[in-house]
């Protein structure tokens, strides 16, 4: 990197990630405006340097580093903070001071335990701790996770999670909430009081049963359910209007409540290796379905006439252990 980029006063944003850069870029101190720094995948070990970029707000480093610098504490306007991909066996203590990051992520590393402090970080919006190790609470994430009030998404997929804790449903801004690939056996009805909730996929666990509270979430627009072992739905299933994308492939499904037909607004629907035996009448009351997967299904008989007034159905994927009969329809 040449020296001569300190003579670009009044830039704002530099992204050189995996230069081959042999020797940490000291010259950077000079950048005064800088608010934006991307750093990944660099050869040299030591970030110190970045202490001196106090307007930084947005920072990402590292690639395969076990430590973090300990300037990173002076970043007190760093509102965005990514530490992905890393070697770090605990959440750096120094992120502890940075009171206005409203970003972070410290996913794909050998995190066990979340710090206290991380619940002192009021107006932390989006927390990233996917593919990490969280075993240290009997697979359970700490209670102090609920005082995160202005978090809008918690992603902790494959962890080795079994529990939520009751304080997860205080979350009430929360939009996005990812949980594939962990060890999940249940839902408590109080999910009902996660209202904003837009995005919930908890794919790859060992859910059985789902709560009837998860039908009061009718901001929901995305629901994924593969791979549970989950025998049947709700009978209030219908009321999440919002719905649009759901994937409840690989479950031991044997039927469909009546109420699924009430889901006006969904698009697309995977019901692939289940043990279906009949559709609901009400299935033709899915009019904005433009994707449909029923594969791998024990369907016997005729399917409802209902099925033939699907309006805006484009992709259709039928594959039975036992064929059903069709109808010129």
């Amino acid at each position: 990197m040449s020296s001569k980029i300190v003579e670009l006063q009044s830039l704002q944003y530099l992204k050189c990630d995996f230069m081959k850069l042999e020797e940490p870029p000291t010259i950077l101190r000079g950048l005064p405006a800088l608010e934006e720094l991307f750093m990944k995948g660099m050869k040299f070990d030591s970030f110190e340097f970045i202490g001196n970029l106090k307007h930084l707000k947005s920072l990402s480093i590292g690639s395969k580093k076990s430590s973090v610098p300990k300037s990173l504490a002076n970043l007190t306007q760093l509102e965005n903070l990514d530490l992905d991909y890393n070697k770090l066996g605990a959440v750096p203590e120094e992120i502890a001071v940075l009171k206005n990051l409203r970003q972070l992520d410290i996913g794909r590393n050998e995190i066990l335990e979340l710090p206290a402090f991380i619940g002192e970080l009021i107006h932390l919006q989006e927390l990233d701790e996917e593919l990490n190790l969280i075993s240290n609470y009997c697979g359970k994430l700490p209670d102090f996770i609920g005082e995160l009030n202005s978090l809008k998404l918690l992603a902790l997929r494959g962890n080795s999670l079994k529990y939520l804790p009751s304080s997860i449903y205080q979350l009430e801004n929360l939009e996005r909430l990812l949980l594939s690939n962990n060890q999940i056996t249940f839902l408590s009805d109080s999910i009902r009081q996660l209202k904003n909730l837009q995005k919930l996929n908890i794919s790859t666990n060992k859910l059985t049963t789902l709560p009837s509270g998860i039908a009061q979430l009718t901001k929901l627009k995305t629901l994924d359910l593969y791979k549970n072992a989950i025998i049947h739905l709700p009978q209030e299933f219908g009321q999440m209007k919002a719905l649009q994308w759901m994937n409840l492939e690989n479950n031991k499904l044997t039927q469909l409540p009546e109420s699924i037909g009430d889901l006006k607004n969904l698009k697309v629907l995977n019901l692939n290796k289940n043990q279906l035996e009949e559709l609901p009448q009400s299935f033709g009351n899915l009019e904005s379905l433009e994707s449909l997967s029923l594969k791998d299904q024990p369907l016997s008989g005729e399917l409802p006439d209902s099925f033939y007034r699907l309006p805006n159905l484009q992709r259709l994927s039928l594959a039975y252990p036992q064929r059903p009969a069709f109808t010129d329809k």
